[in-house]
């Protein structure tokens, strides 16, 4: 999920996985940072996320 008002160094929704938090950064998964969701996932985060989102395609 990508926000597009944002720079891309900041741009995209990461789970921060042992914090539970939510952030936005870079696009770059790690064990830490999870950077690809299912839709189903980012409504559960805030309906509001999904309404502002852009969909990343897997090879960008």
């Amino acid at each position: 999920m990508r926000i597009p008002s944002r720079p891309d160094d900041k741009a995209y929704l990461n789970h921060v996985t042992d914090s539970n938090r939510l952030t936005f950064s870079e696009k770059k998964e790690t064990p830490i940072f999870k950077t690809k969701f299912t839709e189903s996932e980012i409504r559960g985060f805030s309906p509001c996320f999904f309404e502002i989102a852009v969909r990343v395609e897997e090879d960008e």
